[in-house]
């Protein structure tokens, strides 16, 4: 029984205003993949996301909502990872954060958070 759900928020935007349309694309595509893989498929969405920026204000942009269903185990296996890729778009994207959802509890993901393997 896959009872579980988790959801990346991927932004349209880079360093929090510029408009980054093809980076998002790609970026959704690596997501869609990397769930797809990870727990057997995944939605992709289109959204506008709204959220405060300590430098630029309200700041409104389209995301991407990729969503998988789960269960407990893959949960488990990989809400690490899960955070690890908000990291790494935060990153590529000049993102103050990126919003990874699990269960319905939202965790913020920002560049300081992605761990690079040795």
């Amino acid at each position: 029984m896959l009872n579980r759900k988790v959801t990346v928020y991927v932004p349209g935007t880079v360093n929090g205003i510029e408009p980054a349309p093809a980076l998002q694309a790609e970026n959704a595509l690596l997501v869609i993949s990397q769930l797809s893989r990870w727990f057997g498929g995944a939605t992709m969405t289109d959204a506008t996301g709204a959220w405060v920026s300590d430098v630029h204000g309200l700041v409104l942009e389209p995301v991407k909502l990729v969503t998988s269903s789960t269960d407990a185990a893959g949960i488990a296996a990989h809400q690490d990872n899960l955070l690890q890729l908000g990291s790494y778009l935060a990153q590529v994207q000049g993102q103050e954060a990126v919003a990874i959802e699990i269960d319905g509890t939202m965790h913020f993901a920002t560049q300081t958070d992605l761990k690079v393997a040795a």
